[in-house]
């Protein structure tokens, strides 16, 4: 988790907190968050990615969608807060759901 932290800071330094990269590296480290038990921050951590990412490329973009999606699972894995649940609606009515089916 330190390493995700420093290179995003140094991204949002070097490039800006909307960069394409910056937005990566920031999703990525949402994903170890949710998988250390840090669900909250990576919650936040989503919301604020995606707000940056919609400003920056609109939400037709191929990398909103996917941040969208994503965070959209965030706020469905341990969630028991009404609000979040009707936050991923909200998503998945803009997005569209996120899809677990992998099925080649």
């Amino acid at each position: 988790l330190r390493r995700y932290r420093a290179t995003l800071s140094d991204h949002k330094k070097a490039y800006g907190a909307s960069h394409p990269d910056t937005l990566q590296i920031s999703m990525k480290l949402a994903g170890a968050l949710m998988k250390f038990d840090g669900t909250p921050e990576a919650r936040t951590l989503m919301r604020k990615t995606l707000s940056q990412a919609r400003n920056a490329n609109g939400d037709n973009d191929a990398n909103t969608i996917l941040i969208a999606k994503t965070f959209c699972m965030c706020l469905r894995v341990g969630s028991h807060s009404s609000d979040e649940l009707r936050e991923a609606q909200r998503i998945e009515a803009k997005f569209g759901p996120f899809n677990f089916n992998y099925s080649r």
